[in-house]
């Protein structure tokens, strides 16, 4: 498979609202990997029919990211994630950026443009970074429980293909037992 830094996949969050909810309710934001972050419950999971049939293919914890307004997250690569799964919730002039290159002072780089309620797999053993202008950025993001090791970015992304079949297929085969 072509190295990709990303991959829009086709079906469409039925979960944004209950996440919205999560991001404005009362309870704190906690400290995970140099993020804040709010755990996002089974329950919630659990409404949506790719997340179900992606958690039980690739068991996963699931969280919102908070950014501070004017503030980076540097290029790095993700130490033990080989792939994650994001989705925008809401944030201002906010930038994700990915390389192929090795770091250095130029880099060639792409922009993955959050679409609304739209799931991406993210490449995150290539560089990438976050740059974040004016508001905070809230962020969706799966954690496997397969790290780099067993669970890449390609092989996802094959799985979700089926080997040529569409995501709605891999749907319908992952949830019919």
């Amino acid at each position: 498979m072509k190295n990709l830094n990303f991959f829009e996949i086709k079906s469409k969050s039925k979960i944004l609202n209950d996440l919205v909810s999560i991001k404005d309710n009362n309870d704190p934001f906690v400290d995970y990997f140099n993020f804040d972050v709010k755990f996002v419950s089974p329950d919630v999971i659990n409404k949506d029919p790719f997340l179900c049939a992606l958690n039980k293919s690739h068991r996963f914890n699931a969280a919102i990211l908070r950014i501070n307004q004017n503030s980076i997250y540097n290029w790095h690569i993700d130490d033990n994630r080989g792939v994650s799964v994001n989705m925008l919730i809401d944030g201002g002039a906010s930038h994700c950026i990915f390389t192929n290159e090795e770091y250095a002072v130029v880099n060639n780089i792409q922009e993955l443009k959050y679409e609304p309620k739209t799931y991406y797999a993210l490449n995150v053993q290539n560089y990438h970074s976050v740059i974040n202008f004016e508001k905070p950025r809230y962020m969706f993001s799966l954690e496997f429980d397969e790290d780099k090791n067993i669970l890449t970015f390609d092989q996802l992304i094959k799985e979700m293909h089926g080997w040529s079949m569409g995501v709605n297929e891999w749907l319908r085969e992952t949830l019919k037992d």
